[in-house]
């Protein structure tokens, strides 16, 4: 009878267990919908500006105390996060990020909340990639805190990722993350490797538009870019027209 009364516990603490996962699992993927349907009708307004606003649904998974399945992502649990990131030049951007992330700690589910700022340096600043190409990864790397075990623990994140250009307005990101917790006195460690993918929207800071010549026709509709020429020309040279008379000495019959 005590073997049988053991089973039921048992088996209703992982139905309890399972339903939290999945009450979590709901909150987080309506507040991810929600986020960005609001996002999306806030933006369209620049093609080109500085500022981003990147949400990413994560999938988590801890460590271990062994530390030695760390990218089991089929034991992981889901997060959120959202953060605004600032273009600074063509190889970094700064980031300034909060999140939630569920994860169970040895056995123990937690929900932990984060905050931290980051810098990326991005492969396609020109020299190894070109700015506007369609896949464009990056490197990064921050500091800041997250909250585990009721307590506050500096947090140092490190990894990569790669964003795709889906349009002028909107990027597709896919993200690695080692969020590696300094711990202090603590017997075993809590990190954790994270997974991400979302969207970063392009939301303001309107930035002049690349005019190498300054011929007043940007880089990208200027068929002669670096050299100047009317808008009427498409940023080309007019052709030589020596009487001046609107008819180019090429074509003209007395070009004099």
């Amino acid at each position: 009878l005590n073997q049988i009364n053991l089973f039921i516990n048992l088996e209703f603490l992982t139905l309890r267990k399972s339903i939290l996962i999945l009450i979590f699992m709901k909150k987080i993927t309506l507040l991810f919908i929600a986020m960005v349907f609001c996002s999306a009708i806030a933006i369209g307004q620049n093609a080109e500006n500085r500022w981003g606003w990147t949400h990413l649904l994560n999938f988590n998974h801890y460590d271990g105390v062994g530390g030695s399945e760390i990218l089991n992502l089929g034991e992981s649990s889901l997060g959120y996060q959202t953060g605004f990131n600032y273009y600074l030049n063509p190889s970094f951007n700064a980031s300034l990020n909060l999140g939630v992330d569920g994860i169970e700690f040895d056995r123990v589910d937690e929900t932990t909340g984060k905050a931290f700022l980051s810098i990326d340096y991005k492969f396609n600043n020109g020299y190894l990639i070109a700015e506007d190409a369609f896949v464009k990864p990056y490197l990064t790397a921050g500091f800041g805190i997250v909250e585990q075990l009721g307590s506050g623990e500096p947090l140092y994140p490190i990894g990569a990722g790669v964003r795709l250009g889906l349009s002028d307005e909107v990027d597709l990101q896919i993200q690695g993350l080692f969020n590696y917790v300094a711990n202090g006195d603590r017997p075993v460690n809590y990190n954790y490797f994270q997974l991400g993918a979302g969207i970063v929207l392009h939301i303001g800071g309107q930035s002049a538009p690349k005019d190498s010549d300054s011929d007043g026709v940007p880089d990208k509709e200027d068929i002669c870019p670096d050299e100047f020429g009317p808008a009427s020309n498409n940023g080309c040279p007019l052709p030589p027209d020596a009487d001046g008379d609107g008819v180019v000495d090429s074509e003209d019959k007395c070009p004099n």
